[in-house]
């Protein structure tokens, strides 16, 4: 059901009788928190609004979204400034605290079940042609400390050799 629906099926209820549905009570909070991130969109800078979302609002505790950790890290540097900005409109003026969350920190990692030996350190070829190509320098003495280094298997060997 598309949002229109939804923000439809809202007003004929506000305009006749309002219920205390589940449903209700959802599209009230889905409204909310749109209008709570347009606020905060109209705040940001045009090159940060799009990235933002308000997630919730627990208490004194709003709680954003952003699309990566590399915006939510910008974001956080503005905080400060942000939260003073907020404080002075109704909407958010009990707020004392913003929580930034990364979406992307929020879905697992492609990696988190893969296999252990697939995601291991490079193979060693690559290193042993170059410390080959510079022996006796420094830079041959670091990747053979390097290689010596390198994790190791369960049979306490070197996992690539």
């Amino acid at each position: 059901m598309s949002k229109n629906k939804l923000k439809a099926l809202l007003r004929r209820g506000a305009d006749s009788h309002r219920t205390n549905s589940p449903l209700d009570k959802l599209l009230r909070r889905v409204l909310d928190q749109e209008h709570r991130t347009n606020i905060l969109r109209s705040i940001l800078p045009v090159y940060l609004s799009a990235q933002f979302e308000v997630a919730n609002v627990r208490g004194k505790k709003l709680i954003i979204h952003a699309t990566n950790a590399s915006w939510a890290t910008r974001l956080r540097f503005e905080n400060p400034k942000l939260l003073d900005q907020l404080r002075e409109l109704q909407e958010f003026s009990r707020i004392e605290e913003i929580v930034i969350r990364s979406m992307s920190s929020l879905e697992p990692s492609t990696n988190e079940h893969s296999d252990p030996e697939k995601t291991s350190s490079p193979p060693e070829e690559p290193l042993a042609k170059l410390a080959d190509r510079d022996k006796g320098t420094e830079l041959e003495r670091a990747l053979q400390k390097f290689k010596q280094a390198r994790p190791t298997n369960s049979s306490g060997r070197n996992s690539h050799k």
